[in-house]
């Protein structure tokens, strides 16, 4: 089945802003994909730049003055970026990009071809790994706990549903490739941005340790765009990891600035106090003198 899918790639080479020849080239390609009335599935690569705002959205006119049969031919689609999800979610971008490109078809946010291409056969026919997908199902906003209390930026929750309707999804450990190529095991998801909710059964049964919901940084309105988005399980753990220690350094942060400025507003209020407590009694503060009214000319006989 898979064989039969065709494949769209556009690659983003650089962030500079496309020549008016270049926009014109890629929707003329566009249209002769349509023409083939062959069914594919879009593979849109950021990892090396993204698309100028007015290509961006060239590419959404194109697709929305082709709803008809750009709905009949594209099926699914990934978006591969380089950075983080939680932090490109945060920023809203591609929350915008799938509801712009692609809204309502399955579509997910990955790292690497080899993901989006299981994807796009679990969709279409069947993938080894199709228990490992997730998708958002709804957001909420999350507010500061004696637990978990507020570090400056607003949060919210986006509670998950697996792909496979039935399936379940073990979260216990993943492989992360670092860098220099080394693998280590992630034993567990860092549990103050991906967390198992007893009080749901998005997943499974109470209590069985399965992911439910993930913590992100943004506004409740900018996330209820990735509503329907599917991810990896792997590669959400891998950057959970590296998402919780900037997080836990972010609030080191903001919680040392907050310290610094109590102590210095505290400081300065013993200064004043000791200021007048130290004053002579009896003794009145000194008023500056009043301006002196100009004398009246007295005129001068001749």
């Amino acid at each position: 089945m898979e064989d039969r899918l065709g494949k769209l790639i556009i690659k983003f080479k650089s962030n500079r802003m496309a020549t008016y020849g270049d926009t014109e080239l890629l929707l003329k390609s566009l249209e002769r994909v349509l023409s083939s009335q062959t069914e594919f599935a879009v593979t849109y690569d950021f990892r090396n730049g993204h698309p100028s705002p007015k290509l961006a959205m060239s590419i959404g006119k194109f697709i929305l003055n082709n709803k008809e049969s750009w709905s009949k031919s594209a099926t699914t689609m990934a978006l591969l970026i380089r950075g983080n999800i939680f932090s490109a979610c945060a920023r809203g971008l591609i929350g915008n990009f799938l509801q712009m490109w692609l809204p309502g078809y399955p579509a997910i946010v990955c790292h690497c071809e080899h993901i989006a291409s299981e994807f796009f056969m679990a969709n279409t026919g069947f993938s080894t790994i199709g228990s490992e997908f997730v998708s958002v199902v709804n957001v909420q906003e999350s507010l500061p706990t004696p637990s978990a209390p507020s570090d400056g930026n607003s949060y919210c929750l986006a509670f998950l549903a697996p792909l496979l309707i039935g399936d379940t999804s073990d979260v216990e450990s993943t492989l992360h490739k670092l860098p220099n190529g080394d693998v280590r095991v992630i034993q567990s998801p860092a549990d103050d941005v991906m967390m198992c909710s007893p009080s749901t059964q998005m997943l499974q049964q109470p209590g069985s340790g399965a992911l439910t919901v993930l913590k992100f940084e943004g506004s409740e309105q900018d996330l209820e765009q990735i509503i329907g988005a599917h991810f990896h399980i792997g590669e959400l753990i891998a950057d959970a990891d590296i998402e919780s220690k900037n997080r836990q350094r972010a609030s080191l942060v903001f919680k040392h600035r907050v310290s610094a400025k109590g102590c210095w507003e505290g400081v300065s209020s013993a200064l004043k106090t000791l200021a007048v407590m130290c004053e002579p009694s009896g003794v009145q503060r000194m008023q500056p003198d009043p301006p002196a009214k100009p004398r009246d000319r007295v005129p001068q006989k001749l």
